[in-house]
């Protein structure tokens, strides 16, 4: 044997009768470490290494926190007990029904004012995500949008005028009193609309802010507006299937066949916010947290307010004000009904209620059949839930 292999099977030999310890063997508490500020896990417990006098030694360890999935409910007889689990069972399905499947959209064309802006380069974008919460939803034959701002306002309403043709615009004016072009004041145009044409085609308009960051603080900038404007325009589009007219009752009054203004405010501010957020439920959470904002919009806010606010002698009345001094009361409630609806229904439900009532049934009706339960009997359980929420504000 030469000397290179002797060499070789002699420093062999040794390193296998040297027993070998591993850098950093399963942590114990007390037991011997190697380096401070190192971290090991052992049976869901993280240990650091610390130094102790002059020795290396495992601490005792932190317990790695799994936060419980809260239980949601799945109908009215467990809504007050899984309550807490609304949120998280509102995300959780959007989270769910927003597949990645390619969505296939009808024709949209756009018109812009010469000097308004384009805070939203590709709506299509916030369009399909619309389409992917509705799966399976009948879409119109054709989408057309506007976009103004305040400098375009009078150029935009001859261009809609052209294109929509006399009979839709007077439509647009029977159902909403409104015109279909319009600015909330004289320096800010942030405001959207959706009308079915006697064709079949949908018409959005989306009046812009006149600067990027009032557009996005309003939804205007980020596709917020797309995103429900196009909502709405799914909800709109099942009087036209059935060949059902939704005549206002009078200024700021919705037609009697229409669902209550507070599902439809709150149902766009929740598809827009669970789009957003569909994959993170801390900012959802966040969007959707109410007691603050809840005292800014009823100071009076008690047991005895909602009782009155959610009774049913107001179903064609208050609940169909769209006006100012209405809307606030009925974005919060909104807010907290339609988080509950859908947390027990998942958002179809969002659509099911227009679906059902543009065939002239009533809302109570449409409610029972729903959800089961008459409105009066689920009434208090509402009124307990949604006061609950807002008394820990969860």
């Amino acid at each position: 044997m030469n000397k290179r292999l002797i060499a070789f099977f002699s420093i062999l030999s040794l390193f296998l009768s040297t027993p070998i310890i591993p850098v950093n063997a399963a942590a114990k508490a007390g037991a011997k470490c190697n380096k401070a500020g190192i971290t090991s896990v052992t049976s869901d417990k993280t240990f650091t290494c610390i130094k102790t006098g002059k020795k290396l030694v495992w601490n005792k360890g932190v317990t790695k926190t799994i936060k419980a999935i809260p239980e949601a409910p799945i109908s009215f007889s467990d809504l007050y007990e899984k309550r807490k689990g609304i949120a998280y069972s509102v995300w959780s399905k959007f989270n769910a029904t927003v597949s990645k499947s390619e969505v296939t959209l009808p024709p949209i064309e756009i018109y812009r004012g010469p000097n308004t802006p384009t805070y939203v380069k590709d709506p299509n974008f916030y369009f399909k995500q619309v389409v992917q919460l509705f799966p399976g939803v009948t879409l119109p034959r054709k989408f057309v949008i506007f976009y103004w701002n305040q400098k375009d306002l009078d150029e935009v309403t001859k261009m809609a005028l052209s294109i929509m043709g006399a009979e839709n615009t007077k439509k647009n004016l029977d159902e909403t009193t409104g015109p279909f072009v319009r600015c909330n004041n004289s320096t800010n145009c942030d405001v959207g609309g959706a009308l079915i044409g006697i064709d079949g085609t949908a018409y959005i308009g989306i009046g812009l802010a006149d600067t990027q960051s009032e557009a996005e603080s309003s939804g205007g900038g980020n596709g917020g507006v797309e995103k429900v404007e196009f909502y709405h325009a799914l909800q709109l589009f099942n009087y036209h299937t059935n060949s059902l007219p939704i005549l206002s009752q009078g200024r700021n009054l919705q037609s009697a066949y229409l669902p209550p203004f507070w599902l439809n405010i709150g149902g766009e501010n929740l598809v827009s916010n669970g789009l957003a957020n569909s994959r993170n439920y801390e900012l959802f959470k966040q969007m959707s947290g109410h007691k603050d904002w809840t005292d800014q919009v009823v100071p009076v806010f008690s047991i005895d307010w909602l009782n009155d606010y959610l009774d049913i002698k107001y179903v064609n009345t208050n609940w169909k004000d769209s006006g100012y001094a209405a809307v606030r009361p009925h974005v919060l409630m909104g807010s907290y009904l339609s988080e509950i609806f859908t947390a027990i229904k998942g958002p179809s439900v969002l659509l099911d209620f227009h679906e059902q009532m543009s065939n002239k049934a009533s809302f109570t009706d449409v409610f029972q059949k729903i959800f089961g339960i008459t409105w009066e009997a689920a009434k208090p359980e509402l009124v307990k839930v949604i006061y609950d929420r807002y008394l820990n504000n969860y």
